[in-house]
């Protein structure tokens, strides 16, 4: 065996070593496990942006009939909790709080979190 061979099987050895030592990977999730979570986490988004729609809707029926109106603090949990498409959807569809740039910011910016983390989900663990 040449000096390359070798090289490698020591490096071989060295990582099963290393992983003996710190088995971080046995509670990862598997590449498996991480795609096959995909769905659910569609179904997730689907049914926080319908939730959101929804309490768009129903925020601004109350704004019209001067009722009880859902607490800003709640239509921004929602948007950050994954509903920024229902919340742009609402906003488009009902006309509310689109002069509130607050909103329209919290939806963009939730957006790009939420987007970098299903990325970020898909390379690291899908691999």
């Amino acid at each position: 065996m040449n000096a390359a061979g070798q090289a490698l099987r020591l490096a071989r050895r060295e990582i099963i070593r290393y992983n003996s030592l710190f088995p971080i990977r046995d509670f990862l999730p598997s590449e498996s496990m991480a795609l096959s979570a995909l769905p659910w986490i569609g179904v997730y988004y689907l049914a926080i942006n319908l939730l959101t729609l929804a309490a768009w809707g129903r925020d601004k029926r109350a704004a019209v009939l001067h009722r009880w109106r859902t607490p800003e603090r709640v239509l921004r949990r929602l948007i950050w909790a994954g509903g920024f498409a229902g919340s742009l959807a609402g906003m488009v569809l009902f006309r509310h709080k689109i002069r509130r740039r607050g909103f329209t910011l919290a939806a963009a910016a939730a957006a790009a979190v939420h987007l970098l983390l299903i990325a970020g989900w898909i390379f690291f663990l899908g691999r």
